[in-house]
């Protein structure tokens, strides 16, 4: 999937509050994504709370930055969610230098 076609569908799911199926280095995982955009490196890339599938790290559930050019597929679901309390750092935008869309 074009990384054009997958930042139009998650930004999408950011500003519907949509969960998201992301194919992700190989395996699949279930995401309410709070913010897309660019890093401070340039990388385009999603700030999404994980609440199901498999990663490195052994909790199933958190937050995690998505490098959307290691995306192989990505499906808007039904569900909706409501938005996770702020991060420590006040902003939904952690880690992201250039917004693009945010809850």
């Amino acid at each position: 999937m074009p990384d054009h076609d997958v930042a139009a569908l998650l930004a999408d799911a950011v500003h519907q509050r949509r969960a998201v199926q992301l194919l992700y280095d190989g395996a699949w995982r279930v995401v309410h994504p709070h913010a897309l955009g660019r890093t401070g490196r340039g990388k385009l890339s999603l700030l999404a709370w994980q609440t199901a599938g498999l990663g490195r790290s052994a909790e199933p559930e958190g937050w995690r930055m998505f490098d959307l050019t290691r995306v192989a597929g990505a499906d808007l679901l039904q569900a909706h969610f409501a938005p996770r309390p702020q991060p420590a750092s006040g902003r939904w935008t952690a880690g992201i230098a250039e917004p693009m869309a945010a809850v």
